[in-house]
């Protein structure tokens, strides 16, 4: 019987120790600023976008008064050559920002790499990012390590492209708006 229970509770843990659950890509954060309104913190944040990006207008989409969403994207290069003109393309991604007084935060969600859309042989897509250590969809003619290999290298230019932004929006976010009053 104690054999009988030990087995049992072995075959749980290892079912939940090895039972990954695969999840989007998310960066968040809540940030304090002491003594900032939340309409000062969306108006600091617009200035900030429109220096962290070089579009900001056409990224920027209509929301409410405590919140900003934002649709901008990270040009990806491979660093993995074979097939590399299907794959180099973009990452798209969504920036959402939440505002009350005296703090905001940040979510940064909904990585979805898409290739070169002109290369000769079509395009090669990897969709939406996720924890996954593996790439496990199907591409035809594609070796598991090449695919590998590629979804990590993604994996890392997001993380080389979004950990420097957040710092970026975290300093941007500290400074006070200064108007036109001394032209």
């Amino acid at each position: 019987m104690k054999k009988l229970l030990l087995i049992i509770v072995l075959i749980v843990f290892y079912t939940i120790g090895f039972a990954q659950e695969s999840k989007p890509i998310e960066f968040t954060g809540v940030i304090d600023v002491e003594g900032v309104s939340a309409s000062e913190l969306k108006s600091r944040c617009l200035n900030w976008i429109a220096i962290a990006f070089n579009d900001s207008k056409s990224i920027i989409v209509p929301s409410s008064d405590d919140q900003l969403i934002a649709k901008p994207l990270i040009s990806y290069s491979p660093s993995v050559l074979t097939w590399s003109e299907r794959t180099k393309g973009t990452i798209k991604y969504t920036l959402h920002l939440q505002f009350k007084d005296n703090k905001f935060r940040y979510i940064l969600s909904d990585f979805i790499h898409e290739g070169n859309s002109f290369a000769s042989s079509g395009s090669i897509d990897f969709g939406l990012i996720t924890t996954d250590f593996e790439y496990t969809r199907p591409i035809s003619g594609s070796t598991k390590g090449w695919k590998n290999k590629v979804w990590n290298d993604i994996k890392a230019q997001i993380d080389q492209s979004i950990l420097p932004l957040v710092e970026s929006l975290k300093k941007g976010m500290l400074k006070e708006n200064k108007g036109n009053d001394n032209w």
